[in-house]
């Protein structure tokens, strides 16, 4: 949704509103009876009146448009005879958000794309810590992002927009990040599960050997011991 939907949105919503209240105090008597029928001699029959409640009726269908438009979540990448190929915006800000995730000291608030006919528009709001670069860290991460996003969908990206919501310390920082701590700690431990598996197997698979190897051994004495005794 795109600043003038917005702006569009937030007048409706005050219009409504006011019109709400009004007919909430003429519900509990409090305007009085004559409001209809002032309402109603103001209105009716009203040139003015009914451009202004049309004009009012076009901007709102307009504004509500975009949410009922075919594709809206998506964005066009190709076109060609055998037909178009588009990707989620959902997916597209799954990538933001992975570009985001590889620098350190950076907590991802919100990230957010849009797609025009011109482009791409991205947004990433994101908190850093006191020791961190901004300038190059934004920076970077706005190159890396338009790279990624270009690179992988093939999108002409207009903007990356990166908005710094707070500058926290790092014991702040870390308190963010307890659930990826142990989540990586859960995939070590289950690697190393997997590699106490592999070598418990491979431990078996010895003994197993051994064990066969041992049979076979026992099988050849006691064939010497019976053709030794045949011929003696």
């Amino acid at each position: 949704m795109n600043f003038v939907n917005k702006i569009i949105l937030i007048l409706l919503l005050a219009a409504l509103m006011v019109l709400s209240l009004i007919l909430a105090l003429f519900s509990f008597a409090v305007t009085g009876e004559e409001l209809l029928a002032q309402l109603q001699e103001m209105l009716y029959g009203s040139l003015s009146a009914g451009i202004s409640f049309s004009v009012i009726f076009v901007l709102a269908a307009w504004s509500i448009y975009p949410f009922f438009k075919k594709g809206a979540g998506t964005a066009l990448i190709s076109s060609s005879e055998e037909g178009e190929v588009s990707i989620s915006l959902k997916a597209m800000n799954k990538i933001i958000r992975e570009v985001a995730g590889d620098e350190d000291n950076v907590d991802i608030k919100d990230s957010e794309v849009n797609s025009k006919p011109d482009g791409l528009y991205a947004r990433l709001s994101i908190s850093v810590t006191e020791k961190g670069d901004i300038p190059s860290l934004t920076s970077r991460l706005q190159r890396n992002i338009k790279n990624r996003l270009r690179n992988i969908t093939g999108a002409e990206v207009i903007s990356v927009e990166v908005m710094i919501e707070n500058v926290e310390t790092e014991e702040e920082m870390e308190e963010y990040h307890p659930r990826e701590e142990s989540s990586s700690t859960e995939e070590l431990s289950s690697e190393e599960r997997e590699d106490e598996d592999k070598t418990n197997i491979e431990d078996k698979d010895l003994e197993n050997q051994a064990e066969d190897s041992d049979a076979g051994d026992e099988e050849e004495i006691e064939e010497e011991s019976e053709g030794s005794g045949f011929f003696g």
